[in-house]
C-alpha cells in the first residue's frame, strides 16, 4: 500500500512539474513565462485553459534571468492535437510559431537582428492563433525555448516547414523531437502549455437560401413607390426607393426562407480556417446582396411596370 502510494505521489509530482504538455515528445520541468500582453493574459499556471480571442496575437517571452544581447534563443509553438488529413483517428503536430534571433537586456526577449554572436539566417515562420475545429477536444499548445547555437541552420529534410504559404499544409505533420535531434538544439530552456477548445456544435453550419417572392403592381396617377425587401435568419437587408412621378404607384416585396444545411468538418477545411482566422472563437459572417431593377415600356395610354428581382444570400460559419 505505501509502495503504491510512494508511485502516486511521483506521478503527482511529475505532472505538477512538467511544463509541456501530456504527452508531448519532449518533457520539460523549467517554466517558460510568457505572456500575451496586448489582452494581459499570462499563460500561468501550465495547461491553463484559454479563450481564442486572448490568444490571437504571438505572445512575448521572458528569457532566464541572465539574458543579453549577445545570446540569442530561439522559441517554437506547436499543437499536438490536430486531426490527420490522411488519418481522422490520428493526432499529428502542427507548427504555429517559429521566431529565431531572441534576445535581450532585460529578461524580455526581442528580436534583435543580427546584434548577437550566435544570429541565424534562418527566416521566422509568423504566428498563426490557435483554430480547433468546433466540438473537438481541448487543443494542447506548447511553447518551447532552445539556445540557439552560433551557426544555426535548418536542418535537411525540414526546410519544407519553414516556408511560408498561404494554405499552411506544409506546416502539418511536424516532429519536433526529430528536429531538434536533427539540428543539434540540445536540451531545452524552458516551456510552457496552454490549452483552447472550440465549444460549438460539431461540424460546420452551412445556409442555403431558397428564394419565395411576390409582386403587387397596382397604377394610379399619382405617385410611384418602389419597395424590395429581404429577409433571412442570418441577415437581414432591406432596400428601400421612393420616387414621385405622375402616372402609377407601383409596390414590390420579396421575402426569402433559409433553409439550413449541416456540412462536416474536414481537417482540410481546419487548414482553411486557419489561413483566415475569425476574430473569435465562434464567428458568423453573412455576406448578402440584394439588387432590383426595373424597365418600364408605355404602351399607348397604359403603362407597363416589369420588375426584374435578384436576391443572393449567403452564410458561413468560422471556427
Amino acid at each position: 500500500m505505501n509502495h503504491l502510494c510512494s508511485l502516486a505521489l511521483l506521478a503527482l509530482a511529475a505532472l505538477v512539474s512538467a511544463q509541456s504538455a501530456p504527452g508531448f515528445p519532449i518533457q520539460v520541468d523549467t517554466n517558460l513565462r510568457a505572456d500575451f500582453q496586448d489582452t494581459s493574459t499570462s499563460i500561468s499556471p501550465a495547461g491553463v485553459l484559454l479563450n481564442r480571442d486572448d490568444v490571437l496575437e504571438e505572445p512575448t517571452i521572458v528569457g532566464p534571468s541572465d539574458s543579453t544581447r549577445t545570446i540569442d534563443y530561439m522559441v517554437f509553438m506547436v499543437d499536438q492535437d490536430v486531426i490527420s488529413p490522411s488519418d481522422p483517428s490520428t493526432r499529428i503536430q502542427f507548427l504555429h510559431w517559429y521566431q529565431p534571433n531572441l534576445a535581450g537586456a532585460s529578461e524580455v526577449l526581442f528580436d534583435f537582428d543580427s546584434d548577437s554572436k550566435n544570429f541565424t539566417s534562418a527566416t521566422p515562420l509568423a504566428y498563426i492563433p490557435p483554430t480547433p475545429p468546433g466540438g473537438d477536444i481541448a487543443h494542447r499548445y506548447t511553447l518551447i525555448m532552445f539556445r540557439q547555437p552560433e551557426g544555426f541552420n535548418i536542418p535537411s529534410g525540414f526546410e519544407s516547414f519553414f516556408e511560408e504559404k498561404s494554405d499552411l499544409s506544409n506546416r502539418l505533420d511536424f516532429d519536433i523531437a526529430a528536429f531538434v535531434s536533427a539540428s543539434g538544439l540540445g536540451e531545452p530552456v524552458g516551456a510552457n502549455w496552454f490549452q483552447v477548445q472550440n465549444k460549438t456544435a460539431s461540424g460546420s453550419t452551412s445556409s442555403s437560401t431558397t428564394q419565395s417572392a411576390s409582386a403587387t403592381s397596382t397604377s394610379t396617377e399619382a405617385s410611384s413607390t418602389e419597395s424590395a425587401t429581404s429577409t433571412a435568419t442570418t441577415s437581414t437587408s432591406t432596400e428601400t426607393e421612393n420616387t414621385s412621378a405622375s402616372g402609377a404607384k407601383s409596390t414590390t416585396t420579396a421575402s426569402a426562407e433559409v433553409a439550413t444545411s449541416t456540412a462536416v468538418v474536414t481537417p482540410s477545411q481546419t487548414l482553411e480556417t486557419i489561413a483566415s482566422p475569425a476574430p473569435s472563437s465562434s464567428a458568423t459572417i453573412s455576406s448578402p446582396a440584394a439588387g432590383a431593377a426595373g424597365i418600364v415600356a408605355s404602351i399607348g395610354r397604359g403603362l407597363m411596370v416589369s420588375f426584374v428581382l435578384t436576391i443572393a444570400g449567403a452564410g458561413w460559419w468560422l471556427l
